[in-house]
């Protein structure tokens, strides 16, 4: 037979222990649905929680390795862009060479031409030294005195290699350096330029290494025969052997660094890809990891409200049930 009294009421105990853990659900499902995840700290799942940080620094590591990518990908546009406009003017300076190898000009016809060719070799010259990005260039030297008129290569900084992350590891790939400016007179730019510009070794064959006095002095003009020489059809002097192929090998240089810096771009354009994949995986697995599914929420919710609402009133009743003992005085 149960027990009446006033001092314990085992009804209300029950009813209120039911509305406590009702309560309770419902907080959690509350908190569920405001913040979209079923683990949102370490008190609801210390393990998953723990595992689902570790994704997040990844999802985010990723961010910072696209913005290095896109970093280095405008390098490379740029440097692109600079090669291209060098590439394209070739055609005219070869033109050029063809019209200054006519021996029937005359003087002031070679001084105009050789003259034009001058004007096309520094633009070549202004389109590489103005290829940079971020304070560095992936075709040309970056010129440390830019008071000079033709720029003195000797205090230049050759272009590197480029070391770009590409992955959340730490893992690299690697922007090759073109050096259009040339180096030392024999490469480049610089051993194109001996056409229209004075060398300090100019009547001792291919061993041209320097400019006089660092500082080029401009030809007054281009003989047929050197420019014969540049476009590959050397006469076997060996005044004119300092001019042979120059057109051709400054034109091959270009090329190659072109095709560098195309498969250099298709390197990154990959890596950003499949950067991209890895990190919607990442996003996708770390939402099955604590995501909350909000239309089973919603549905729990809906049932613990009426829950709440039916325990609310059975305490009632049980509080209730004490007075019923006055009845019995």
């Amino acid at each position: 037979m149960p027990l009446n009294s006033i001092n314990t009421n085992v009804g209300a105990m029950v009813a209120l222990g039911s509305l406590n853990s009702i309560n309770s659900d419902l907080a959690s499902t509350q908190n569920r649905i405001s913040t979209g995840l079923n683990v949102a700290s370490a008190k609801d799942d210390a393990s998953v929680f723990a595992v689902a940080q570790g994704i997040r620094a990844d999802v985010k590591s990723y961010d910072a390795v696209d913005q290095a990518l896109s970093s280095a990908k405008a390098s490379v546009t740029v440097a692109i862009s600079g090669a291209t406009e060098v590439s394209d003017l070739m055609s005219d300076v070869k033109s050029k060479l063809v019209q200054l190898s006519d021996d029937t000009l005359t003087t002031e016809q070679r001084s105009i031409y050789t003259d034009d060719l001058r004007q096309m070799t520094d633009q070549m010259k202004n389109f590489i030294d103005n290829s940079v990005y971020n304070g560095s260039s992936l075709i040309g030297a970056i010129d440390n005195n830019a008071t000079e008129t033709p720029l003195d290569p000797t205090d230049d900084t050759a272009p590197t290699d480029k070391l770009v992350v590409q992955s959340t590891d730490g893992d690299t790939l690697t922007l090759r350096a073109n050096n259009l400016t040339g180096a030392n007179a024999t490469s480049g730019w610089q051993a194109f330029s001996r056409v229209v510009y004075q060398t300090a070794n100019d009547a001792v064959g291919t061993s041209a290494t320097t400019y006089t006095s660092n500082v080029p002095a401009a030809r007054t003009s281009v003989t047929a025969a050197q420019a014969r020489a540049a476009l590959g059809n050397d006469d076997g002097t060996a005044t004119n052997a300092v001019f042979a192929d120059a057109w051709s090998n400054f034109n091959t240089e270009i090329n190659q660094a072109l095709s560098n810096l195309g498969a250099d771009n298709r390197s990154i354009e990959f890596q950003q890809e499949f950067n991209s994949s890895l990190q919607d995986a990442s996003t996708e697995g770390l939402g099955d990891l604590v995501d909350a599914d909000l239309a089973k929420e919603s549905a729990k919710l809906t049932a613990l409200q009426t829950k709440q609402q039916l325990a609310t009133q059975t305490l009632s009743i049980a509080n209730q049930a004490p007075q019923s003992i006055l009845s019995l005085f």
